[in-house]
C-alpha cells in the first residue's frame, strides 16, 4: 500500500497537479477524502503557498496529512496537539537535512513570487527537474514518520 502512495503522488505530479496536491492527496484519500475534495482542499499551496516562494508545497502537504491523520479536533486536546507538532518538527528535520530549506525559492533556486524568476522556472523546466524529488522525499518521509 505504501508504494502505491509513492505511485499515486508521482503520477499527480507528473500529470499537472501541484507538489502539495501530489503529496496530500493519496494520504486523504486513504482516510475518506474524496480524490476531487483532496485536490481541491491542497491546491492552494504549490510553488511555495500559491506562488510566493514560501513554504514548498510538498513540505505543507506533509503537515497536512500529519494534521489529518494525527492532528486534534479538540482545542484541550494537548496528547495529539504534541503528537502532531513533534510529527510534523521530525518530518521538517529530515526534510531539511536531506534538501537544505523547507523553502520553496531556496530549493528551486529562484523566488516565484517575482515574475522574472518564474519565467526561468517555466523556460528551463526546473519544477520538473527538481519538484519531483521533494515530492518523493515528502511521501517517504511520511511514511516512515507514520508508521
Amino acid at each position: 500500500m505504501e508504494d502505491n502512495k509513492l505511485e499515486k503522488a508521482r503520477k499527480l505530479f507528473e500529470t499537472g497537479f501541484n507538489c502539495c496536491q501530489a503529496v496530500f492527496s493519496p494520504f486523504a484519500i486513504e482516510m475518506g477524502i474524496s480524490e476531487e475534495a483532496s485536490l481541491k482542499i491542497s491546491s492552494g499551496f504549490g510553488a511555495g503557498m500559491s506562488y510566493h516562494g514560501e513554504t514548498c508545497g510538498a513540505v505543507v502537504g506533509a503537515h497536512m496529512v500529519i494534521g489529518l491523520i494525527n492532528g486534534h479536533d479538540n482545542p484541550f486536546d494537548l496528547e495529539s496537539k504534541e503528537k502532531a507538532k513533534a510529527q510534523i518538527q521530525e518530518f521538517r528535520d529530515k526534510f531539511i537535512s536531506k534538501n537544505g530549506s523547507c523553502s520553496c525559492s531556496a530549493l528551486l533556486g529562484a523566488n516565484t513570487g517575482v515574475e522574472s524568476d518564474l519565467q526561468y522556472l517555466k523556460e528551463n523546466n526546473i519544477f520538473k527537474q527538481k519538484c519531483p524529488y521533494y515530492v518523493d522525499d515528502s511521501v517517504k518521509f511520511l511514511i516512515d514518520l507514520l508508521e
